[in-house]
């Protein structure tokens, strides 16, 4: 056994070994009985030497079939950026309270509007106010 085998790992050497083989098992390299029984191994292992006996037979990260090195475009890629996506009730609730405001603004509008309505009658002193919907004009009658 050499020097470096003998050395003691830590718990990171350990955590990295057990993420290589759950790799490994994704990839298909590993049966799950295998991974269970290496995941086991690579907890309790107390060396380095304990620990690459577990790998020693698999590929190192990022080597592809057939000993190619994997596609180095991994390496140069941007981080994703994850967006959340809302549910079907949260949308639902934000165009619920959006309509309700909407509906407030128009009601609140409108009664401004005919707060101002011009007075209309047969002189200054006489006027009458008619509420009219907005935009329309009341035609006046002269006599």
């Amino acid at each position: 056994m050499t020097r470096y085998q003998s050395l003691r790992a830590s718990d990171t050497d350990r955590e990295q070994v057990t993420e290589r083989l759950r790799r490994a098992a994704t990839e298909g390299r590993l049966d799950g009985d295998e991974l269970e029984d290496r995941l086991g191994a690579a907890l309790v292992a107390k060396t380095y030497g304990d620990l690459d006996a577990l790998l020693a037979d698999l590929p190192a990260a990022g080597v592809a079939r057939f000993g190619a090195i994997a596609d180095r475009s991994q390496a140069k890629r941007r981080p994703r950026v994850v967006v959340p996506h809302a549910s079907t009730a949260t949308i639902a609730l934000l165009v619920t309270l959006l309509a309700a405001l909407l509906l407030m603004a128009m009601a609140a509008s409108q009664v401004h509007v005919s707060r101002q309505l011009p007075m209309i009658g047969h002189s200054a002193g006489r006027g009458v106010r008619v509420p009219t919907p907005i935009g329309v004009v009341p035609s006046v009658r002269r006599r």
